[in-house]
């Protein structure tokens, strides 16, 4: 078990929890934002600022607090923009995805075309040597069916 300081626990806290943790980089000295929690004449408010301004570094930063509300806004609208027409945006992802899977079968069915290639040419070798072959045979079998079943896939999944 670890006994953490208090400060530990509060530097924990805050990298861990909130979700723009290492996302938010100073566009003044490139140093990483930070959040905390104000109080300011009874109104808390958490906020982001640049580590640079509260703990000293070599650079001087006069970049501006950010209300995390706002800040979740402006990600918020970003994501959207970025996103723009759902409907172009799903059919690229769709087209994506269907290209990486297909990649994939194709890459397995090389690999089993492969391996069926070396069993038979084991099984040919130990058939004209006159030695027991039902293993391989039985392996040849099964990378058969297993061949037919991944085609199976592929053409349910293409249509």
């Amino acid at each position: 078990m670890y006994k953490l300081g208090i400060n530990s626990v509060r530097q924990f806290f805050s990298l861990i929890i909130p979700s723009f943790r290492s996302m938010i980089i100073c566009g003044e000295c490139g140093e990483m934002f930070r959040r905390l929690h104000w109080n300011n004449r009874g109104c808390k408010s958490i906020v982001w600022r640049c580590i640079s301004r509260l703990e000293p570094t070599v650079q001087e930063c006069h970049a501006r607090t950010v209300n995390e509300l706002v800040l979740q806004d402006v990600v918020v609208a970003a994501i959207n923009q970025m996103l723009g027409d759902k409907s172009d945006y799903q059919a690229q992802l769709q087209l994506n995805i269907a290209t990486v899977i297909r990649a994939s079968q194709a890459t397995s069915l090389d690999n089993i075309d492969a391996n069926l290639m070396t069993l038979q040419q084991e099984l040919l070798q130990k058939a004209n040597s006159k030695e027991d072959y039902d293993e391989i045979a039985d392996e040849i079998f099964r990378l058969r069916e297993l061949r037919q079943q991944t085609t199976v896939d592929t053409a349910a999944r293409d249509e």
